[in-house]
């Protein structure tokens, strides 16, 4: 995938996200993170069949190669309760990056809350906004978010990640609930094929 041209930041740090910079955003934060790459993310929409970019799995492959390069990368999702069309997509997103060695957990409180954050903390930079990783929120959806550079920020969103990350429940295609280890893995065959390549 070419580089996205990304906005200039200002000089207290921020950057507006807008439209086509989220995946931009995502990958050069994925790209530089070094010490931890934490997301929290409602809806990751993997086997979307719309997703004729392939936003969402060149994302997720760079949250897979910052693993790989020693970053501490854990992702949060929603708990695949809300829906059908959201326990394929998350199911197949959270086997995806748990075949590749990420950790991925399960938000575990019972409705009405929920997991409904999108936020990235990777080392000393947050990104918060309104997209989720879907071909919508990534490609086509007018979203907004906020990017910005700054230690004490990144800390508290850490520190708050980090208490939700231990009392979410691990993912495992066998217990995340009934209605994900019943949820096709659609990316599956597509994973073996490319990683048997």
């Amino acid at each position: 995938m070419e580089p996205l041209p990304i906005p200039a930041f200002t000089a207290d740090g921020c950057q507006l996200v807008i439209g086509d910079d989220h995946v931009a955003v995502a990958l050069d934060e994925a790209e530089r993170a070094r010490i931890r790459l934490w997301i929290s993310m409602f809806l990751i929409g993997l086997s979307a069949p719309d997703d004729l970019r392939l936003s969402v799995r060149f994302v997720l492959d760079a949250v897979v190669r910052a693993g790989r390069r020693g970053v501490d990368v854990r992702v949060l999702v929603d708990d695949f309760r809300s829906g059908p069309a959201r326990v394929r997509s998350n199911a197949a997103a959270a086997g995806y990056l748990a075949r590749r060695g990420v950790p991925v957990r399960v938000w575990a409180e019972p409705r009405p809350s929920g997991e409904h954050t999108k936020l990235i903390v990777a080392d000393r930079t947050v990104v918060c906004g309104s997209a989720n990783w879907t071909p919508g929120g990534l490609d086509r959806n007018y979203e907004l978010a906020v990017r910005v550079r700054s230690g004490p920020l990144a800390d508290d969103l850490a520190r708050s990640f980090d208490s939700t990350w231990a009392a979410a429940v691990p993912w495992d295609r066998d217990n995340a609930s009934p209605s994900a280890s019943d949820a096709p893995d659609t990316a599956q065959a597509e994973d073996e094929r490319s990683d048997a390549q």
